[in-house]
């Protein structure tokens, strides 16, 4: 029986914990470090894998949305009413 790659170890059964810290923001380099491999080898598995590509692509897609959204509210004054929790126990809006 042949040994597993380091992709199959390392990278292949996180792949959706790796889409996840690309939407929260953390960079390639970050990725790679908590991967427990080197950035050229995150960067050599993004090109031979597709499954891994794709998956920086929809993390990557989501944060972007994510912006996008913030931003044209605030373009456009977005408003919403926030609740507080006064030291006396009353709610004030």
């Amino acid at each position: 029986m042949a040994r597993k790659s380091k992709y199959e170890e390392l990278v292949e059964p996180k792949l959706e914990t790796i889409e996840g810290l690309y939407r929260d923001g953390l960079t390639l380099e970050q990725i790679a470090d908590y991967l427990g491999i080197s950035l050229r080898s995150l960067c050599n598995y993004k090109n031979q894998y597709p499954e891994l590509a794709e998956a920086l692509r929809r993390g990557n897609e989501d944060a972007v949305y994510a912006v996008e959204n913030s931003l044209l509210r605030s373009a456009c004054g977005y408003m919403y009413e926030e609740q507080e929790l006064t030291k006396s126990g009353q709610i004030v809006t």
